[in-house]
């Protein structure tokens, strides 16, 4: 029962807000001085504190945050009539939050109020005006300031480090961590060894090792980053100082080798998405890779791994790609890493079963980790997908695609564009360079047999040199000839533009209908595609051809598909 006043008017109930982002928190903002200057502010007005809502580490642009959402519980149920907060912005750094919360609140009479109101609706706008701009200005250099200080050859900490490293006191940078550096020196050498990937996960925790992420509990996918990834990879100082500016390259030591850190390398954005199940908002990730110009490079001690032992564990893993199952005698055209459970990240597995009635066979997919993995890997996603419904599903989403020449042409031209990214830099200048490098070495080497039959240097002073010279020799022809692969692979992917576009015409009509499941699977791999699949969401489609389709859609669902289950 609400107070009422000696006149009988009833109090106003309130709840007082305060929030201070993780920046805001570094700069001196305190939670407990805008509650205090907030009860003040009650006891002045003569209002009942219903009860204080706290964000504690949140962003004004953000407007899931729990308190906000306790802000609207009491709201909707009728147990307060205003909101207060220290400043306008403590509620929203948005001016579109701010008002549709003004307008909703404002339906079930409730008004949100900020000791820094000016009571003029233009005042107030350029108030909210201010804020977010000053929102995105504190990104901004935010940004640029990472961005400089990686730049001078200092690392970001991050909240998980890099495994195999440690980092220095004072934080900008890497130093061996021997015993995981040793873990991963073991992965480089069992797969260069033949080991495939799965033994060498089941190797690990069966050691009891524990995982970057601090389980027991590894994952494929992790393995093979750590493979992939140029930390460990050796970097000789002529490769590494063509990658950084020149006042850090200058504090290198040219005889030792070096493993590369990298910034900027993608774009994340981050949405929060209403989930049913657990009845709460999870934060939704989407990485956009950038282009390998913008990345930056931070040279970091050397893992201790041969570039030989790189290369043969890199090609291993090339040579053991996943190939589509065949199980019970049919082609599973979704498996071979097509098909993946959103829980865990895993592939879905073949299954088929007897039906009891008919005595026929019906066929399935079901996450990976439920069966292959043991208990500790238990996965919670335990719905079972129709092998021919879903795989008639997602048919008929790629058939649809393939008929819009506009969009295949879109994706051929994001792919070439992705293919220049995972191309690294360009690979014309990367071949001049390394060309030019080669030639370098030659004269040099002229010029020391020259200074050798001179008697300027002795025998042993020439062995040593030519000795380093053939080492930089090497390493140049290496980089040649990969530098030379890429822009071939390249230049046929831009040449074969049309063709493709070709190809496809002549593929849609009548001939996409009589496709067989093999045909279908080399198309998805082709599109690069991708279905992720989690317990009561729809399933997705993803991959450059699904985002081009999704942009062409202005946001439609057509790359959602509604899920099916046995």
């Amino acid at each position: 029962m609400s107070k009422k006043r000696s006149n009988g008017e009833r109090f106003k109930r309130a709840i007082l807000y305060a929030r201070v982002s993780t920046e805001e928190q570094m700069k001196g903002y305190s939670i407990p001085d805008q509650l205090r200057e907030l009860r003040a502010y009650t006891t002045r007005k003569g209002y009942v504190v219903v009860e204080e809502a706290v964000d504690d580490g949140h962003s004004g642009a953000d407007p899931h945050r729990p308190g906000l959402r306790r802000v609207m519980e009491l709201a909707e149920s009728g147990m307060i009539d205003v909101v207060l907060a220290k400043k306008r912005n403590r509620l929203f750094r948005s001016r579109l939050y701010r008002l549709l919360w003004d307008q909703d609140l404002g339906e079930l009479g409730v008004k949100l109020i900020a000791l820094d109101d000016t009571g003029n609706r233009f005042g107030d706008a350029m108030q909210d005006e201010f804020a977010e701009w000053e929102r995105e200005e504190i990104a901004r250099r935010t940004q640029d300031g990472l961005l400089e200080k990686c730049r001078s050859g200092l690392i970001i900490k991050r909240r998980r480090g890099a495994y195999g490293y440690r980092a220095s006191e004072d934080g900008n940078a890497l130093e061996v961590s021997e015993p995981e550096m040793e873990v991963v020196r073991r992965i480089f050498r069992s797969v260069a060894e033949g080991v495939s990937v799965r033994s060498v996960r089941i190797s690990l925790e069966q050691d009891g090792i524990l995982a970057p992420s601090g389980i027991g509990r590894w994952n494929h996918t992790t393995v093979r980053n750590i493979i992939r990834s140029e930390l460990y990879a050796p970097h000789t100082y002529e490769e590494v100082a063509v990658l950084v500016e020149p006042g850090v390259a200058a504090h290198l030591d040219k005889g030792a080798s070096y493993g590369l850190w990298t910034w900027n390398t993608r774009k994340t954005t981050r949405r929060k998405v209403w989930d049913e199940a657990a009845s709460e908002f999870k934060v939704r990730y989407n990485n956009t890779p950038r282009p390998r110009e913008e990345w930056i490079f931070v040279p970091v001690p050397e893992a201790g791994v041969s570039w030989e032992v790189v290369e043969a564990a890199r090609q291993s893993l090339k040579d053991n790609a996943r190939k589509p199952s065949k199980a019970a005698k049919r082609f599973w055209e979704l498996s071979g890493g097509v098909l993946r459970c959103d829980e865990c990240g895993h592939t879905l597995r073949p299954n088929s079963a007897h039906k009891k009635k008919s005595g026929g066979r019906f066929h399935y997919y079901s996450c990976r980790s439920r069966y292959n993995t043991g208990p500790s890997r238990d996965c919670s996603n335990r719905k079972f997908l129709r092998a021919e419904q879903i795989e008639e599903q997602v048919w008929g989403f790629v058939r649809g695609l393939l008929r819009d020449p506009e969009r295949i042409r879109a994706g051929i031209d994001r792919l070439i564009e992705e293919e220049r990214t995972d191309a690294g830099r360009d690979p014309r200048r990367d071949a001049e360079f390394w060309s030019r490098k080669t030639t370098e070495v030659e004269v040099e080497r002229r010029g020391y047999h020259r200074l050798a039959a001179k008697g300027h240097m002795t025998d042993e002073e020439l062995v040593t040199a030519l000795s380093e010279l053939e080492e930089v020799r090497e390493t140049a022809e290496r980089e040649l000839e990969t530098a030379r692969a890429r822009g071939e692979a390249l230049r046929r992917l831009e040449h074969d533009r049309d063709a493709l576009m070709e190809s496809y015409a002549g593929m849609v009509g009548g001939a996409l209908e009589d496709l067989l499941p093999e045909e279908r699977h080399q198309i998805y791999k082709l599109l690069r595609l991708g279905v992720r699949f989690r317990p009561d969401w729809p399933l997705e489609i993803t991959g450059v051809f699904a985002q081009v389709a999704e942009e062409a859609e202005m946001g439609s669902s057509d790359s959602k598909l509604s899920s099916l289950s046995v």
